[in-house]
């Protein structure tokens, strides 16, 4: 097995590297090849990088936040080969900051809820399977 990638940063630049697009790009283009909304297209193609969004930045933030929690929580199923992403550490993504911002009520209050939806996240797909 080889050594983990440090984040999807690393992934997204192996990818490019070895096939010329990264997994959110070829995301992406999948989804607008089907007449996918431009908001879902755009939260795709931007999940890792939301501030660089031209528009629908709150959609590609909220997808990164979740992807960071559902790697956390173990359930991404993804064959990418990255270190476990640690409690909380989604506080420091882009995504965070667009949607919750750095300090305050608001980020205090999503991140209360959300390390609550964190504990039932597992079980909860569980049932959907």
């Amino acid at each position: 097995m080889s050594t983990p990638l440090q984040n999807s940063t690393e992934v997204c630049r192996l990818e490019a590297q070895l096939i010329g697009w990264d997994h959110a790009r070829i995301g992406a283009y999948y989804l607008g090849r089907h007449h996918l909304s431009d908001e879902i297209t755009f939260a795709v193609l931007y999940h890792n990088e939301p501030d660089r969004a031209p528009r629908h930045r709150l959609f590609a933030a909220a997808v990164q936040v979740a992807d960071a929690m559902v790697r956390h929580a173990g359930i991404s199923g993804g064959f990418e080969n990255t270190k476990p992403v640690e409690a909380d550490s989604w506080l420091e993504l882009e995504g965070w900051k667009i949607l919750y911002g750095t300090e305050g009520h608001e980020s205090s209050l999503a991140r209360a809820h959300l390390a609550s939806a964190v504990q039932r996240l597992p079980t909860v797909l569980q049932c959907l399977v």
